[in-house]
């Protein structure tokens, strides 16, 4: 059982020109569908709104990249594989640049107010938590029907696979297993003190004069 994970240069030599013009425009509505439910959100502002839902996307492609890098480095450390140093080189550098686009993204995202990054926060964090749900229940499930339909054909190491990405989907989950704050905006009252009614000055009473 050998591993052959794919090259960077393969990986981009492989997007067509097709999509390379379709990712900035998925990349566009991605915003639109993020952003405008925050635009409902008294005392939010659009520039800010849309800043911290950048900075969210930003630390998802952060997660990728260092999902990418570790989960193959991972599977060879389970499966008592060696990799080539520059296989590890390369799956390291991965790891960095993910971790260095997280932190700081998300040292950005701690100068935003909560109200104008509430929305977005929780966007990312169910998406993640669904995420978790997914690789968790595709892991076990694939594990368990793979290990009752082919019974005495298994390969050596074959659970590996399965093993590994199911650490993962527990990760993911434990990550996500208290939800964001809920951010209550009280919007301003407006005024109740009555404006100050003016003082008349009263007039003096004519005194009727008697006859003599």
């Amino acid at each position: 059982m050998t591993f052959s994970p794919i090259s960077t240069t393969e990986m981009f030599q492989s997007v067509g020109i097709f999509s390379g013009f379709l990712l900035p425009i998925a990349v566009l509505l991605l915003f639109v569908v993020l952003v405008l439910p925050g635009l409902a959100r008294s005392g939010a502002k659009p520039e800010i709104l849309a800043l911290a839902t950048y900075g969210y996307l930003a630390e998802s492609l952060g997660i990728i990249l260092m999902t990418a890098g570790g989960l193959p480095a991972v599977y060879a450390v389970v499966a008592h594989q060696t990799l080539e140093s520059n296989t590890y080189f390369g799956l390291l550098l991965l790891f960095i640049v993910g971790g260095c686009t997280f932190l700081l993204h998300d040292a950005m995202l701690g100068k935003i107010d909560s109200l104008s990054k509430a929305i977005p926060h929780a966007l990312f964090f169910y998406t993640w938590k669904f995420i978790g749900l997914i690789v968790t229940l595709f892991a076990g499930l694939s594990f368990l029907l793979e290990w009752l339909l082919d019974v005495g054909n298994h390969t050596q190491g074959w659970w590996v696979v399965h093993l590994v990405m199911l650490l993962y989907g527990f990760l993911i989950s434990w990550f996500t297993v208290q939800p964001p704050p809920t951010v209550i905006h009280h919007p301003a009252k407006p005024s109740l003190v009555l404006p100050a009614k003016k003082k008349v000055a009263a007039k003096p009473k004519k005194t009727s004069k008697k006859a003599a």
